[in-house]
């Protein structure tokens, strides 16, 4: 209903327009221009309105931001305040020694822990930036504080202890266990004379200091207020409305996400469910977010104020445009009633008449326009037939010259018919085409017309590119006029035509690809027009198209030849070969006998000559002279072409072969060369497969070598490595320690993958042996687990086990079968983000003879095309998982083999963005309960 009334409005509005317009000039010129006037002063006034309304708005968050920023910058004045307070403490070198003497178990100790907590209180009494100051120790207690009653405490997993010890920060807000409290920690590292860390100066306080500050929300009237949050998006300050308690209030609103995100202002819902104008800052220093927000209601009560005064003024606009209207409707009216009389004068066929010119200066140029009009309209008029003619004679001419070139052959043929065809029907001075040589990047002139087009042809008439209007034309690709050739500064005076005036040239193109260029000249100034050009340009392309497709032919020719002469070629030295290696070269049959033909009694029946030579089949008929009869027969073997052989065949008593007899043997010599020809192939394969055993084993003693050479140096260098990460040649820096367990772990990764290496080559060779026994599934997933947890500890992942506890032994080698569960489980780890890995195992149900195991994760899931590869050599599910995730796609292709070595099969189930589940199956051990005793 609701859309059937929102069409009909304008439909209404419509009707309305055209009741008011009806009838007469008059009352519609006054109803537009009164239309026109007020809908321009409405939409002037509403723009106005908007722009002051914008202005307006982004003053007040202009406003908000200002807040916002001032007491960002209080804030981080505070943070620079606690910072420079501690530092300050390690400029007093009598503070810093009793600092050092209480770590290091000095003698007096206890004075000095009394001096240094009372030297401390009388700095938190001084400057009140802390609420205590105390000292840790390297293993976290509390050595000395202004609290005596920290004494001693453990502080070893507090942030602030484990991220202090490297260099003066302040850390991100915390609420205390006990109070709830809101605190801040500020923290420097103190150090030796030799630079080495002994514990770590702490300074606590609390954010009561910004409560003052954050609570004056100067400019941001009676329902703004100043607050922050922290990551979790709970409220940290005092808010002036009852209720919102800190440390307790969850405020989740657009403010609070975007403060992590982006420092900026808006209008969103505040946490009370009012619409505000805010602000929104990051602190990294505390990493907290600040909002500054006021209500919308009083934030732009303003705005709104002066968006009335401005509706006013526009409403009262309307009315003086409505009053406008009216007179200047008056003014014009008159002259445009005589210009519609003299208009249906003309309509009824009077083109003699013309319109009166009024004095109003805006009807007298309508009036001349109207005459001009009306003249040229005569004159379209009385020269219509004769560009009808014209028209219709490039037309025809277009089309026969299209109809022919799609049958022309020969390219010199092709460019002599387009010059005499456009001569014939235009009359041209002279028409000429030029083709491009791209070696030399000149336009060579092909043909042309009359006897100087053959003069220009005998001395190879060349023009460059660029050159002339032909070069011209050639170098940006599209189509040149000139009616007057000498006030154009392209043109180039050519001797053997003298009277040129005129000059039209039009690119010969295949797409945007130049061929050459078409280029007319006439002996009469003014003789072309636009759509003569239009007309040579679609010529043009006609003929670029027609020689580009007997280019295309020639060639097509040329390769045909060419590929028909390298198959017969190929043929015959293939089948040279093939007859070296053979023992025999044809063979002889007679009366129930056969025999092998060697090379030097070959037996061949005339036909058989004249065979191979015509290549066809070829009946010979001797009388028998008192003798019987003979006809003789000789077919040809032929094998793509080429001729192979030759079938001979003779009998007695039979002077004619049957006609049904000869496609009998011709059928039977096809089969023959094609059987031939597959003897030849399957011979070539055989030596193929030779070769590549060859190739196969020597890439495995390569490989079997060269890990064995690269894990002699290898297993040296992260054996020093370890030394030095251990500390048995002294201590390091810790930037040469970092640097160290970077090798130690790039040459533990390189280690693996020359293992993986190593084994995969031991398996290809078949020299890996296994050592079969009844194993615990239980007791190797254990191992398992315990190995791979460093995998994930640094993961949102569980690493699970699901074993039913009647699991039967399997026969196995267990360091292999490890080695297959370990190596898929640090396969799941690596693809697998947050979730869970699962490890589980039962009897199989296709298999009841065999336990199929199985490790099951929630990571990135496989793409249904990588499947069938995944288990390659060197192959993962895409190239982009090497790049961020690493590996070589060896480690499935191993469990594959040794699962394969074992008796059982490996699979993969996978859904991409879900997980994967890779399963294999190993062989029960028979027998496999065990004795209560063991």
């Amino acid at each position: 209903m609701s859309t059937r009334q929102s069409e009909q409005k304008p439909r209404l509005l419509v009707r309305i327009y055209r009741y008011l317009t009806a009838n007469t000039i008059r009352r519609r010129l006054m109803v537009t221009l009164t239309l026109v006037v007020m809908l321009s002063t409405i939409i002037s006034g509403i723009s106005s309105t908007i722009i002051f309304f914008q202005t307006g708005q982004q003053e007040v968050l202009d406003q908000v931001q200002a807040a916002a920023s001032q007491h960002e910058q209080e804030i981080n004045n505070w943070v620079r305040d606690l910072e420079t307070e501690l530092a300050l403490l390690f400029t007093q070198q009598d503070t810093l020694r009793q600092m050092r003497a209480v770590l290091q178990n000095t003698t007096f100790r206890d004075i000095i822990e009394r001096e240094l907590a009372a030297n401390f209180q009388e700095v938190i009494d001084l400057t009140h930036h802390f609420d205590e100051l105390f000292i840790l120790d390297l293993e976290g207690n509390v050595v000395v504080s202004t609290d005596p009653t920290h004494k001693g405490e453990d502080h070893s997993q507090e942030t602030y202890f484990l991220q202090g010890v490297y260099g003066p920060q302040v850390h991100p807000l915390r609420a205390d266990r006990e109070t709830g409290a809101i605190e801040v920690f500020a923290t420097r590292p103190i150090l030796l004379e030799n630079g080495r860390v002994v514990g770590v100066l702490v300074g606590r306080t609390s954010l009561e200091p910004l409560y003052t500050s954050l609570q004056v929300s100067t400019g941001l009237g009676t329902t703004g207020e100043i607050f922050l949050v922290d990551t979790n998006k709970i409220l940290l300050t005092p808010s002036r409305y009852p209720g919102y308690v800190p440390g307790k209030t969850f405020i989740n609103t657009e403010g609070s996400r975007l403060a992590f995100k982006e420092s900026g202002t808006g209008t969103y819902i505040n946490h009370r469910d009012r619409e505000v104008v805010g602000a929104y800052r990051y602190i990294p220093s505390l990493e907290v977010g600040l909002l500054a927000e006021q209500e919308s209601s009083e934030a732009l009560r303003p705005v709104y104020a002066s968006l009335y005064t401005n509706l006013g003024i526009t409403i009262v606009a309307v009315l003086v445009s409505i009053l406008l209207g009216y007179f200047v409707t008056q003014r014009i009216i008159s002259p445009m009633q005589e210009l519609a009389v003299t208009a249906r004068q003309i309509a009824q066929g009077n083109l003699t008449i013309t319109a009166r010119v009024p004095s109003l200066q805006e009807a007298a140029v309508l009036a001349e326009s109207f005459n001009q009009m009306t003249e040229r309209l005569r004159h379209l008029i009385a020269t219509l037939e004769e560009r009808i003619y014209e028209r219709t004679r490039a037309l025809e001419t277009s089309i026969g010259i299209s109809s022919q070139l799609i049958t022309i052959r020969d390219q010199n043929q092709l460019l002599r018919f387009v010059v005499e065809e456009i001569q014939k029907e235009f009359n041209f001075y002279h028409t000429h085409i030029y083709l491009l040589e791209k070696t030399t990047n000149e336009l060579v002139m092909a043909e042309g017309s009359g006897e100087v087009a053959k003069e220009l042809k005998a001395r190879n008439h060349r023009l460059k590119v660029g050159q002339g209007i032909v070069g011209t034309v050639a170098a940006r690709n599209e189509s040149v006029l000139s009616n007057n050739v000498f006030k154009d500064p392209h043109f180039v005076r050519n001797p053997l035509l003298p009277h040129t005036k005129s000059e039209l040239a039009v690119p010969l193109r295949k797409g945007q690809e130049l061929l050459g260029v078409l280029d007319l000249q006439s002996d009469e100034f003014d003789r072309f027009r636009y759509a003569d050009m239009s007309l040579m340009q679609a010529i043009a392309n006609q003929t670029a198209i027609a020689l580009d497709n007997i280019r295309l032919l020639s060639e097509m020719e040329n390769a045909l030849r060419e590929v028909e002469h390298l198959n017969r070629r190929l043929t015959g030295e293939v089948w040279e070969d093939f007859l070296e290696e053979i023992s025999a070269r044809g063979i002889y049959y007679s009366h129930g006998r056969q025999e092998p033909l060697q090379g030097d009694r070959l037996v061949l029946l005339p036909p058989m000559k004249d065979a191979v030579k015509k290549q066809k089949v070829v009946v010979q008929t001797r009388p028998g002279n008192g003798a019987p009869p003979q006809a003789e027969l000789g077919i040809p073997l032929v094998v793509r072409g080429q001729v192979i052989g030759a079938l001979g065949l003779k009998r007695e008593n039979a002077p004619e072969w049957l006609p049904d007899e000869i496609d009998v043997l011709n059928a039977i010599a096809t089969q023959l060369a094609q059987a031939l020809d597959n003897a030849r192939l399957t011979l070539e394969q055989e030596k193929t497969i030779v070769q590549l055993k060859d190739i196969d084993r020597l890439k495995s003693e390569f490989l079997t070598s060269m890990s064995h050479e690269l894990r002699t140096p290898l297993n040296s260098i992260l054996g020093f490595a370890d030394v030095l990460l251990q500390g048995i040649d002294g201590e390091l820096p810790p930037m040469a320690l970092q640097d160290i367990q970077l090798i130690y772990n790039s040459g533990q990764h390189l280690l693996a993958l020359i293992n993986d290496i190593l084994d995969l080559s031991k398996i290809e060779a078949g020299q890996m042996e296994l050592v079969i026994e009844p194993i615990e599934v239980a007791e190797v997933v254990d191992e398992v687990r315990t190995a791979a947890n460093s995998l994930i500890k640094k993961k949102p992942v569980d690493l699970l086990t699901d074993l039913p506890p009647d699991l039967p032994l399997v026969n196995a080698d267990k360091l292999r079968l490890k080695q297959i569960l370990l190596n898929l489980v640090s396969n799941a780890a690596k693809f697998t983000e947050e979730g869970s890995i699962t490890i589980s195992a039962g009897i199989d149900e296709q298999e009841p003879d065999k336990v199929r195991i199985a490790v099951t994760d929630t990571g990135i899931g496989i793409p249904p095309d990588k499947i069938d590869a995944i288990f390659d050599r060197f192959r993962q599910a895409d190239s982009s998982t090497t790049r961020k995730y690493g590996g070589t796609g060896l480690g499935l292709a191993i469990c594959k083999q040794l699962v394969e070595m074992h008796g059982g099969t490996i699979g993969v189930e996978s859904e991409e963005g879900v997980g994967s589940t890779f399963f294999f199956t190993i062989p029960a051990a028979q027998n496999t309960e065990l004795d209560d005793q063991e």
